[in-house]
């Protein structure tokens, strides 16, 4: 139950976030933003940490690090496609691939299928045809590079779980600390370029 509340609360968190940052992108430059929301991810970490903890092992930086260069890549292209078109059907673009490649990964790695499982695939597969289909937004009407900036999106946040995936059980905080510490660096690298 309480993995339940963390996940929900993690939901709303995001989503509240990428909102906020979305409208950002369309006022500043993707590039502007990005630090501002990364400064923030990683001081909430740090706070976090004495409750949750960290072990700094080998395999959690290296997963820390793997998931630091895809979410770094997945941050720029879901705040583009958000500031580019309706951000109803860039964030549903994204969450679905999101969630939909690591299913498919665990499923190609053995992992065994339930009915519910396959029917919530399926579904959420649909779900994409049916919201880009269903949302306009007058000011920023859905292109194509829109969709196909929240679908590279999508395959960018679904590299950065599974980067997260590969971690160890028990090294807590420790290699999502990692990967804001490498959002942070190639972000304001981007800046100075």
């Amino acid at each position: 139950m309480t993995a339940l509340l963390l996940a929900a609360v993690s939901a709303v968190l995001y989503g509240i976030g990428d909102f906020w940052g979305g409208l950002s992108s369309r006022r500043a430059h993707i590039v502007h933003v990005l630090p501002a929301i990364l400064l923030s991810g990683i001081v909430t970490i740090l706070a976090m940490m004495p409750l949750l903890g960290a072990t700094y092992s080998q395999d959690a930086i290296v997963a820390g690090l793997v998931a630091g260069t895809f979410g770094t890549a997945g941050f720029f292209l879901v705040y583009l496609a958000l500031a580019m078109g309706p951000m109803g059907v860039a964030s549903a673009i994204v969450a679905v691939l999101a969630a939909a490649i690591p299913y498919f990964v665990s499923v190609l790695r053995g992992q065994q299928l339930t009915t519910i499982g396959v029917a919530g695939a399926a579904l959420a597969l649909v779900s994409i045809l049916l919201v880009t289909r269903s949302s306009e937004d007058a000011k920023h009407p859905a292109s194509r590079k829109m969709i196909v900036t929240a679908v590279l999106g999508g395959f960018a946040v679904a590299g950065f779980f599974l980067g997260l995936a590969l971690a160890p059980s028990d090294s807590g905080l420790a290699p999502l600390s990692i990967t804001r510490l490498v959002h942070i660096g190639r972000a304001s690298c981007r800046e100075r370029v």
